[in-house]
């Protein structure tokens, strides 16, 4: 659900035009923020068990 809940903001905040602000480094600071999302959905979701 907080992973939801992060997407969401992150995309309203893009198309609505409010990141803006951080200028050229705008592009790069969402997919930094998607990237450390998925590392954590990574770290709590447990992988097939090995065997």
């Amino acid at each position: 659900m907080s992973a939801w809940g992060n997407l969401h903001s992150l995309l309203v905040l893009e198309v609505f035009g409010h990141t803006s602000f951080l200028g050229d480094h705008e592009a790069e600071i969402f997919r930094t923020s998607v990237r450390i999302m998925l590392k954590d959905l990574q770290r709590r979701i447990p992988g097939p068990a090995a065997g």
